[in-house]
């Protein structure tokens, strides 16, 4: 009996999909339905804190040693012969660095302010001194000769000098050759004074011993004034066959 009770009701539940365990116990687990497997799912790991990472020490540059400065030596004075040129030769007046009256001395006023055109020249030098320079430079052509050399006679101004007071004013001038040996350049005779068309000027007569490239140093009173002219090694007329000339001329 109780065979056939176990039977009808597992056809009983066989419909609601209720399977009979073993020995007519009824298990509850759905048929066909397979439970989910419980996968363990892992935590994330946790992070391991790492240190910051050390910064790279950026390499210290070496400091480049400064070169050592040359030896210098303190400059003289330029030696005799010695321009910007080159060496100075006795027989190239283009090598003579003779001074230009670039650009012209203006004199104070009451001064002729410009010497007449046809001298092709102008004024050099400043108020206190200043002299007539030929635009492209002195060169000094048949000059006279005599045993003090080439004679030449010389023209200053200042602004310093009374004219009316002093007619015989102390102005010496002197000189050195640049281009080779010499004996100095002399004065002939002390400063006098003359007129003419370019004003009332001081006036001095050099004697040149030998051609060549001349430096002039004319002082009066607390002021110097150089300038450099070209004596030329032309055939000079001996100033006593000139003087004779001039007595046989009448």
């Amino acid at each position: 009996m109780k065979a056939l009770v176990a039977a009808g009701l597992a056809l009983l539940l066989a419909g609601c999909d209720v399977a009979a365990a073993p020995g007519g116990a009824v298990s509850m687990e759905p048929v066909g339905v397979a439970g989910p497997s419980e996968t363990a799912v892992s935590a994330p790991p946790s992070p391991t804190p790492s240190a910051p990472p050390s910064p790279t020490p950026s390499p210290t540059p070496s400091p480049t040693p400064l070169p050592e400065p040359a030896a210098t030596t303190a400059a003289g004075p330029p030696a005799i012969g010695a321009t910007g040129l080159g060496q100075i030769h006795p027989d190239d007046p283009s090598t003579c660095p003779v001074t230009i009256p670039d650009p012209p001395f203006v004199p104070p006023k009451g001064f002729v302010s410009r010497p007449p055109a046809y001298y092709g020249a102008a004024w050099y030098g400043t108020a206190h001194l200043w002299t007539m320079l030929d635009k492209r430079g002195e060169r000094w052509h048949d000059l006279p000769v005599d045993a003090d050399g080439y004679g030449q006679k010389t023209f200053w101004w200042s602004a310093d000098w009374p004219a009316a007071d002093e007619l015989e004013p102390a102005i010496r001038v002197s000189g050195r050759r640049l281009d080779g040996p010499a004996p100095p350049l002399t004065s002939l005779f002390p400063g006098t004074n003359a007129s003419a068309d370019f004003g009332t000027a001081m006036v001095v007569g050099v004697g040149v011993p030998t051609a060549g490239c001349w430096e002039l140093n004319a002082r009066y009173r607390e002021t110097s004034l150089s300038v450099v002219v070209w004596v030329a090694d032309d055939l000079p007329t001996p100033v006593a066959d000139l003087v004779g000339a001039r007595c046989a001329g009448g």
